[in-house]
């Protein structure tokens, strides 16, 4: 069966966590684990935003987070994607049909605390993003190829409405590819309405946009330059007093020379 082997190893992964703008308490770890996430489309945006159809393209990954609590108000943290994608697309520039297994875009960072109240927190974030590592060069992958740096603030909020506590967090980040045709602006959005005690709706928009620089042709891969706005809803269910089940469904809304189509997450987190 496709991706069957891939699956068997995501499915070992056992606990996961949301962290937003909050810091980790001093000398703790923190383990964030997506189990699995689906995303498959049969068509791309061009530099003009025109859908382009394409041969099927899938793709399955495990996002793993690890944060420690370096002392009050700081945070490092390491994170990348265990990923496994199959394409159809030979149109594409030295792309051949198969599956291609790596990792994704692994990230080394630290997370400042700028200031604090009891309902909010505002933080601050420096990122080095590696490059992909995959087994096939010739064949489509994720992530992508360069190093580049990023510049994020974060900002999270409790918030009580009808008389119950919900929470919300804004994020937005300047990413340097000095190597690849342009910057990104990241620009995010989570709000976590409690509608009872064993239910949480969270819509979430995750938005990339080029800053600078120019396109290039589209080639399926996160060297490009693009405009992409995702939306998500999730659904969480608490599992024990510190394991949550998180299922969410995601689409692109919009695309500027990238690709289009729809997924699935499937979360556990641990507060």
């Amino acid at each position: 069966m496709f991706f069957s082997g891939f699956l068997s190893i995501l499915l070992l992964f056992s606990t996961a966590a949301y962290g937003g703008a909050w810091t980790v308490t001093p000398r703790k770890w923190e383990i964030y684990q997506d189990i699995i996430t689906y995303y498959s489309t049969d068509h791309y945006y061009d530099t003009h935003g025109q859908r382009v159809d394409q041969p099927r393209y899938t793709k399955l990954e495990s996002g793993t987070r690890f944060e420690y609590g370096y002392r009050d108000g700081l945070t490092l943290g390491a994170a990348t994607q265990l990923t496994a994608v199959h394409s159809t697309a030979t149109n594409l520039p030295s792309r051949i049909t198969g599956v291609n297994c790596g990792l994704a875009d692994p990230k080394l960072y630290a997370r400042k605390r700028l200031w604090q109240d009891a309902g909010s927190v505002l933080s601050a974030q420096a990122q080095l993003k590696l490059p992909s590592l995959f087994g096939g060069d010739t064949l489509a992958r994720s992530g992508s190829d360069e190093f580049s740096g990023e510049a994020r603030f974060l900002g999270g909020h409790n918030f009580t409405w009808l008389g119950i506590s919900h929470f919300s967090n804004l994020e937005a980040a300047y990413e340097w590819r000095p190597k690849n045709t342009a910057d990104l602006i990241h620009l995010d959005a989570a709000v976590g309405f409690k509608l009872h005690d064993r239910l949480t709706l969270l819509p979430q928009i995750f938005s990339t946009w080029k800053a600078s620089g120019s396109d290039r042709n589209f080639t399926q891969s996160g060297d490009d330059a693009y405009d992409l706005v995702k939306g998500q809803l999730s659904f969480v269910t608490p599992l024990s007093g510190k394991l949550s089940l998180q299922i969410a469904g995601f689409h692109h809304l919009y695309g500027r020379n990238t690709g289009g189509g729809s997924g699935g997450t499937i979360s556990l987190w641990r507060k």
